[in-house]
């Protein structure tokens, strides 16, 4: 009965008739080679010396002069 109300007010999902052809669009290929390696410790501490010390690194808000004070 619930479920029932739903559908006559939302509908219910169509098939999808198209379809994208990423070729045709020509973007850009990305050689991701690397990206999902993990980080050294050097990389890290690297960026936190790098970074503003009034600036939040991430979007927790801590802010890195926290980070250097570790």
């Amino acid at each position: 009965m619930v479920t029932g109300h739903f559908y006559s007010v939302i509908g219910y999902k169509a098939a999808q008739s198209m379809a994208v052809d990423w070729q045709q669009l020509n973007l850009p290929s990305v050689h991701n080679r690397g990206l999902d390696n993990p980080f050294t410790s050097d990389e890290v501490w690297a960026t936190i010396k790098d970074s503003s010390i009034d600036k939040d690194l991430g979007p927790d808000g801590v802010i890195c002069v926290f980070f250097r004070s570790s």
